[in-house]
This record gives C-alpha cells, sequence and structure tokens, in this order.
C-alpha cells in the first residue's frame, strides 16, 4: 500500500516537474551548443543578453543571473566590507575580460542591468572615478570643476554581428602580433584582464584590450549600438586633430562633452548617454603632435602600419589636456554598454579673479 502510495504521489508530481527538466536540458543544450558561450563565465553580463536574445529563451538569462548572485553572495559573505569590494570589483573585471561568442541564432538586443549587478556597479564607478576637470573652451585658460554625475541605468548592448566583426579583427591581430604589444601604462586602469585563452579557444596574446569611453548625441548612441563605430565620421563636431579616426576617451568627462552639439543643446541636468567601448589597441603609437590628414596608423619599425594611436597629455609633451585614443578600424571596437547619467548638480568655475557660477559651464 506504501508503494502504491508513492506511485500515485509520483505520478501527480510527474506533470509539475516535467517542464523543469525540459527547461533544464534545453538550457544545457544550448550553453553546448557554442564552445565559446559554455566557457563563458556565469556572471558575464553580455552573455547573458546573447542567450536572452534567442527566441524563446527569455528566461535563461534571468535565472543564471540569480543563481551567480546566490553563489557570489555565498562565496564573499563571510569577508569583511573591504575585501569584498574588492573581491566584486575583481570577479566583475572578469565578467568583463572576454567578449563573449554570440550563439549562431542570436539577436541584436540591449539588456538593462541591475543597479546592483557588479558589472553595473564596475561600469558606474569607472564614469564617477574618471571625472576630471575640463577647460571652459578650447583657448580658455579657465578650468570648469570635474562633473558630478549621477548613473540613472546601465545597459549591456549584445550586437553579434559586431561582435562577430571583433573576434575575427582579433584573430588577425593575434596572427600578426606573435610576441603580444607593447603596454600602454598610462591607460593601465582601463585595461582588461587577459583570461589565459584566446575566447575559449588557445592561449591568449596580450592585445591590449581596454575599456575606453564615447560620447554622442541620442540618435547617434543608437546608430553606434546597432551598426557600430564609423572612422570615417570620427570628428565631425569638433576636428579631426589625428584624422578620421573613431576617437575614444579615457576619462568620462572628456566624452560627456560630445552628449550634445552646438546646435541642439541639453538642459544642465537633462540625461544623457555615453558608450563604455571595448577596444583592441594592439600595438599603439604614441601621438605627441596633431596629424590632421591621418588616415590609419604610422608605420612601425618593420614598416607595417601600427594597429591605433593614443594621443598624450601636454604634461608630458603631448598635445591634448587628457589622453585620448584613436582607431582607425570600425573592426577593433565594440559597443560594449550604455551609461545614462546627469549632472547631479551645479558647478562652479575657477576663474582668475575668484570662482563664480556661469552658466556656460553648467553643463559640465
Amino acid at each position: 500500500q506504501q508503494q502504491q502510495q508513492r506511485n500515485r504521489k509520483a505520478m501527480v508530481l510527474a506533470p509539475q516537474q516535467a517542464p523543469q527538466c525540459q527547461e533544464h536540458d534545453r538550457r544545457q543544450k544550448q550553453r553546448e551548443s557554442n564552445n565559446c558561450w559554455a566557457s563563458a563565465l556565469p556572471t558575464d553580463p553580455l552573455a547573458e543578453a546573447f542567450i536572452g536574445s534567442i527566441p524563446g529563451t527569455d528566461s535563461i538569462a534571468a535565472n543564471d543571473s540569480e543563481e551567480a548572485g546566490d553563489v557570489f553572495a555565498d562565496n564573499f559573505g563571510h569577508m569583511q566590507v573591504q575585501e569584498r569590494k574588492q573581491a566584486a570589483q575583481t570577479a566583475a573585471w572578469a565578467a568583463v575580460a572576454v567578449l563573449p561568442c554570440p550563439p549562431q541564432r542570436a539577436e541584436f538586443i540591449i539588456h538593462r542591468l541591475p543597479a546592483t549587478d557588479q558589472v553595473a556597479v564596475l561600469f558606474s564607478q569607472l564614469v564617477k572615478g574618471t571625472c576630471l576637470p575640463h577647460r571652459r573652451g578650447p583657448s580658455s585658460k579657465d578650468l570648469c570643476p570635474a562633473p558630478q554625475l549621477q548613473i540613472h541605468q546601465v545597459d549591456i548592448v549584445a550586437n553579434p554581428c559586431l561582435a562577430r566583426l571583433y573576434h575575427s579583427r582579433a584573430d588577425e591581430l593575434e596572427t600578426h602580433r606573435n610576441n603580444g604589444c607593447s603596454t600602454i601604462p598610462e591607460l593601465a586602469r582601463l585595461k582588461l584582464p587577459s583570461p589565459g585563452t584566446s575566447y575559449g579557444r588557445w592561449p591568449r596574446r596580450d592585445l591590449n584590450e581596454h575599456l575606453l569611453f564615447h560620447g554622442a548625441s541620442g540618435s547617434a548612441i543608437e546608430d553606434i549600438c546597432r551598426n557600430g563605430f564609423d572612422p570615417r565620421r570620427g570628428g565631425e563636431s569638433s576636428g579631426r586633430l589625428f584624422g578620421l579616426a573613431t576617437y575614444l576617451a579615457a576619462n568620462a568627462s572628456k566624452s560627456d562633452i560630445y552628449t550634445d552639439t552646438p546646435d541642439n543643446r541639453l538642459p544642465k541636468h537633462d540625461v544623457r548617454r555615453l558608450i563604455i567601448a571595448r577596444a583592441l589597441l594592439g600595438e599603439s603609437h604614441r601621438a605627441v603632435a596633431p596629424t590632421r590628414s591621418a588616415t590609419r596608423p604610422p608605420d612601425g619599425s618593420n614598416g607595417q602600419p601600427l594597429d591605433s594611436v593614443w594621443a598624450d597629455v601636454r604634461a608630458r609633451g603631448g598635445a591634448v589636456d587628457h589622453l585620448e585614443v584613436m582607431v582607425y578600424d570600425r573592426a577593433q571596437i565594440y559597443p560594449e554598454a550604455i551609461i545614462s547619467y546627469s549632472h547631479s548638480q551645479i558647478v562652479l568655475v575657477l576663474c582668475a579673479g575668484g570662482a563664480q557660477a556661469d552658466s556656460r559651464c553648467l553643463r559640465w
């Protein structure tokens, strides 16, 4: 009789458990169908976004995110506050270290991260922590104080076409740079850690992958995330000091300047957007003087073109106030995330005669 009761109970529970088993099997098969995705870290929000963009798999990303959050909390719950913060930051850098290869059926999608997500926290810290004072005008000696930014949301961009283009260029650079690439100490804080493998396939060389900033108007942001960066349009709104290239900044406050245009100024406290871009800098050239006619990086010692250019600051003998990077190949840049933010307070302009409020600097 007890066995019969157990059998009847199993028959009642079976229909309820079957969908869960089927969902588990479906999720496992999808992970195994793509080696690069299977090797991606479970906390990688872009990998989750790629999987979430496959028709019929919207629930997978959410479930995986919750599981990863539980594991993260369990692993680091015993640590002290500072140790936990450091561990969280390290884990966040590791989560974005590799651009995952999108599954075959992945579609374009913009995936919003929870404010408490470790990658969202990292990107927010990068934006707020890289803000510096800027000149009030191109020829002005007066400085606007560093802006105080309030982050509203972080969106991960999952664009399979651009991701595959980036992977292809990375493979090409690895072939050409057999011994790796020279590091750029001035960009060390924005350099992505090397996970030791090239997208899960073989031992990986250092290709100087960095996270950098790019500011543009709202419509341009959407176009970039869907169609990629176009170096041919670089400098349209601000001149081409280093030629036809995509211009990226090491300071979010520099990119903030380009979030509106002289013909379309945004209200001082309006929500703005900038892009955190993943860039393959490869072997990069240090520029200390303008090269307005450039259409590619200069040649290296072997007579072959280098892979990118970075402009050093005036304090080190360069030509710009704040370090910037020029990339001449659209395949070397991937729009990683969109940061929506606003200026949290009115700032003062530091003038020779003292500090005073200046409406021309409210946007900074």
